[in-house]
């Protein structure tokens, strides 16, 4: 008696066979190192070598996210004091398609891809992938380092064997950085905005005008205030002054003696800046003061401390 089994198997449309069997499947990293400090946006290569062309083979390669727990979170670690700096390493130019370790990935664009062809073709495939990290951070000033993990595969996502690895080690040494912006009360910070006029207008006893210090610093800071009138606004051409308070963060600062410097602060900015609200408020009386133009000049200069 004879037994015929018919074994069918269909493709579903779009699905791809997994081609695996070069010989020696070899990655290397050009560089394996890497200091970020002189460039923040470099462009890497990886090579993936076979020692056969007659065999042909589909590889990827995907990478971990060193000590963070997603693709999203990639960063560099503080060697001292905690902090971070964010990173990411990506598969095309326009740095859009994040590249992922092998379990998150769930299609091409999450991983590098490449093929060699039977019988034929070069022994070893070149193919650039791309890093940035942020340099808007205030990070502690410092060195920090990581290493990422690049794992080549023998095939595609959907079936394949793990051929091997390779380290990325991405490093750079925070500089200490402080910046201040003078911005409309709530407005974000923005280290290029750094002057703001209060225009009183026809001045009265009692007005108000309200505008935001917002500091960004990484090795802590101390605030001098200096005032040009010594806490008065001046007649532009005579002798005449008027009385005012300063307030910053809700404190009156005395600038009786031309200039007030604020006990030091230590550590770093928090997101978006430290913020202190300024409030000037005319205390001075009008009365025999001549009519004009009155001003004053105040001057707020930050310096690191640590």
């Amino acid at each position: 008696m004879r037994l015929l089994f018919l074994i069918a198997m269909m493709l579903p449309a779009g699905a791809a066979w997994a081609k695996k069997g070069c010989n020696n499947l070899q990655l290397q990293m050009f560089p394996a190192a890497y200091d970020l400090a002189g460039n923040t946006s470099p462009t890497f290569t990886v090579r993936v070598s076979r020692n056969n062309p007659n065999n042909g083979c589909d590889f990827f390669i995907s990478f971990d996210y060193g000590t963070a727990s997603a693709a999203s979170a990639r960063h560099l670690d503080a060697l001292i004091g905690g902090g971070t700096i964010p990173v990411q390493l990506y598969k095309d130019a326009g740095r859009t398609q994040i590249l992922k370790r092998r379990q998150d990935a769930t299609s091409a664009s999450d991983v590098i891809t490449g093929s060699f062809p039977d019988n034929s073709g070069p022994t070893f495939i070149d193919i650039n992938y791309y890093a940035t990290m942020d340099t808007a951070q205030y990070s502690r000033y410092g060195f920090y380092f990581q290493t990422f993990t690049a794992t080549l595969h023998d095939g595609l996502l959907s079936d394949y064997d793990q051929k091997g690895s390779q380290g990325l080690t991405l490093t750079t040494n925070q500089q200490k950085k402080i910046d201040l912006s003078l911005v409309e009360t709530g407005g974000p910070f923005n280290a290029a905005d750094t002057t703001q006029t209060m225009d009183f207008g026809n001045i009265s006893t009692g007005a108000v005008r309200n505008c935001d210090l917002v500091i960004g610093y990484n090795a802590g800071y101390q605030l001098t205030i200096a005032s040009a009138n010594s806490g008065r606004i001046k007649h532009a051409t005579l002798a005449d002054t008027i009385a005012y308070t300063f307030e910053l963060g809700g404190t009156v600062i005395s600038l009786a003696s031309g200039s007030n410097t604020r006990p030091a602060v230590s550590g770093v900015s928090p997101a978006g800046g430290l913020r202190l609200p300024i409030k000037v408020t005319v205390t001075g009386s009008l009365t025999g003061k001549s009519s004009g133009l009155y001003k004053d000049t105040v001057t707020l200069s930050v310096v690191s401390t640590e």
